[in-house]
C-alpha cells in the first residue's frame, strides 16, 4: 500500500485518480514535502506517522424490539443508518463540523427512536482537511471490510463499507431522519464534496470539495451508481447532506417473565399480619380489605387495610391477636388491583394458610404476695419474705408501716428491700412473750415486683 501513496506523492498524481484507501491528509502531507531534499524517504516518513489505526467498531446497544432495526438482523448484529436530511444549507464552510451540526440537528427532530442517538450521527462529506470515509468511521481494509448500511426504517444500501465505496447502491430509495421517504426536487442532489470512494473530489489538481470556492461536488441517492459523486454545483446552492449514524448492535431479547409471584412466609404480631412474596409487587395494586379473610383461634378477625410495599402485604387487624393463638389467612383475587408482580403476573390465592403467631405474651401482671413475717427474739429486725424477687429501687417510707409491740406501737426505724423481702428495724427488742404485728398501708414507693 504504501508503494502507492509513495507513486502519488512522487509524480504529483491526485488522488481521485486512484483506487487507493489512504486518507487525504497523507497525500496533502507527501505532496507538501515535494521539492525538499529527501523526498522519497520524507514520503514514507509521512505514510508511517498518518496512517491511523484499523477501524474499531464502537458500538451502540439497541434493544431487540428498537422500532428502527432492519429486518432480518437478529441478536448481535449490527447495523448502521443512512439518512438524507429533510433540511438543505450551502456548503461555503470547509469545517466539517458544521456540516456534521447540520445532520445533528436534523436527526434530534426526527424519528422518535433515533433522537437520542442524534449526537453521534456524522455527514457523509468531503473537506480539505477530512475525507467522508474518515469523518464518518468507514476506512476499511481487507480483513476488516466494516458493517451493513441500511437507510433509516428502509433497504440495505451496502453490505459493507467496501460496498458502500464500490461506486453501486443497493438501493436508490432515500429515507430522512423521520425514516419517511425523502422529498427531493426532480434533480436530487446531496452535497458530499467527494468521490464515489469516499475521498476530496478532485478535478485535476482542481478540488471540489465542501468549502471549495468554484464549485462543489454531490450525489444522487436516486442514482444506483452516483450515489455519493456525480455533478458538481457552486458552493452556494442549497442541497441536503447524508448523515451516518453510529454502529448500532443489537442485544439479546429479554426474558418474558411470566411466573407468578409466590407466598414465601406469612407472620403476625398483634394487629399486623404480613405476607412475604418470592419477588417485587406492583405496588399500584392493591386489593380490597374484603378479599381476605383471616381467623384467630377459630374466631373470624375483620381486615381493617392492605398495604403493598415492595415484597410484602401488610394487612391491619381490627383487633390485635394473643399470643398462642392459631391464625389462619385466606385470599381471594379480585377482579382489579389482584396481587400481582411488576410484569403483572396475578399471584394465586390462598385458604386457610398458616400464620406464624410472633405475638409476645402478656407481661407479668401478678402483684407479689406476703409469704412469712419473722421477728428473732431479742432483735430490733422484722422479715417480710415475699414469693418473688422486689423492685429495690422503690422502697417504702417508714410512715407507710405501723408496727405493734403488744399494747404499743410505733412506726419503723428503718425500711430496706432486698430480693424477695422487706426488713423493717424496730424501735427497741422484742422477746419471746411479746405480740408483735405489722400494718402496710402503701402510699409511695410501694412495695412492688421487678415487673412493677
Amino acid at each position: 500500500m504504501s508503494w502507492c501513496a509513495i507513486f502519488h506523492t512522487a509524480w504529483g498524481g491526485g488522488k481521485s485518480s486512484c483506487s487507493c484507501r489512504f486518507p487525504a491528509g497523507v497525500f496533502r502531507r507527501a505532496r507538501a514535502a515535494a521539492g525538499r531534499p529527501g523526498l522519497l524517504a520524507g514520503a514514507i516518513i509521512v505514510l508511517l506517522t498518518t496512517i491511523p489505526a484499523l477501524p474499531v467498531h464502537a458500538q451502540t446497544e439497541v434493544p431487540s424490539d428498537w422500532a428502527l432495526i432492519p429486518s432480518g438482523l437478529a441478536a448481535g448484529d449490527e447495523f448502521r443508518l443512512l439518512i438524507v436530511t429533510s433540511t438543505t444549507r450551502d456548503a461555503t464552510s470547509s469545517s466539517i463540523s458544521d456540516y456534521d451540526t447540520h445532520v445533528q440537528n436534523a436527526v434530534a427532530s426526527g424519528h422518535t427512536a433515533i433522537q437520542s442517538h442524534s449526537s453521534s450521527f456524522k455527514a457523509l462529506g468531503s473537506t480539505g482537511a477530512v475525507d467522508a470515509r474518515d469523518n464518518t468511521g468507514t476506512t476499511y481494509t481487507q480483513n476488516d471490510k466494516g458493517i451493513p448500511i441500511y437507510y433509516l426504517n428502509g433497504a440495505k444500501v451496502a453490505d459493507d463499507y467496501e460496498d458502500f465505496y464500490d461506486g453501486t447502491w443497493d438501493s436508490q430509495s432515500p429515507k430522512n431522519e423521520s425514516g419517511a421517504d425523502s422529498t427531493l426536487p426532480s434533480t436530487p442532489r446531496v452535497w458530499t464534496g467527494s468521490t464515489a470512494a469516499g475521498t476530496e473530489y478532485f478535478s485535476g489538481s482542481v478540488s471540489y470539495a465542501l468549502g471549495a470556492r468554484q464549485s462543489v461536488q454531490r450525489g444522487d441517492p436516486t442514482s444506483r451508481t452516483q450515489g455519493i459523486s456525480r455533478i458538481w454545483t457552486g458552493p452556494s446552492s442549497q442541497s441536503p447532506l447524508y448523515g451516518l449514524s453510529p454502529v448500532f448492535r443489537v442485544a439479546a431479547a429479554t426474558a418474558t417473565d411470566t411466573t407468578p409471584p409466590s407466598l414465601s412466609s406469612a407472620e403476625i404480631n398483634g394487629v399486623e399480619l404480613v405476607l412475604t412474596y418470592d419477588e417485587a409487587l406492583d405496588e399500584n395494586s392493591e386489593p380490597a380489605a374484603g378479599s381476605y379473610t383471616v381467623e384467630a383461634g377459630g374466631s373470624g378477625v375483620t381486615v381493617s387495610s392492605v398495604e403493598v410495599s415492595g415484597m410484602k402485604v401488610t394487612l391491619t387487624l381490627g383487633s390485635a391477636v394473643t399470643s398462642g393463638q392459631a391464625v389462619t389467612v385466606s385470599y381471594s383475587a379480585p377482579g382489579s388491583n389482584p396481587v400481582r408482580d411488576a410484569a403483572g403476573n396475578d399471584a394465586g390465592g390462598l385458604t386457610n394458610y398458616s400464620v406464624t403467631n410472633n405475638t409476645p405474651a402478656p407481661g407479668d401482671t401478678t402483684p407479689p404476695e406476703l409469704v412469712s413475717a419473722e421477728i428473732t427474739a431479742r432483735t430490733k429486725a422484722l422479715v417480710l419474705t415475699y414469693d418473688e424477687a422486689l423492685d429495690e429501687s422503690s422502697t417504702p417510707p417508714k410512715s407507710a408501716y405501723f408496727v405493734s409491740v403488744d399494747s404499743s406501737g410505733a412506726p419503723p426505724a428503718r425500711v430496706q428491700v432486698s430480693g424477695m423481702t422487706v426488713t423493717l428495724t424496730l424501735l427497741s427488742d422484742v422477746v419471746v412473750a411479746n405480740r408483735v404485728r405489722v400494718n402496710y398501708t402503701g402510699g409511695n414507693n410501694r412495695v412492688r415486683d421487678v415487673a412493677g
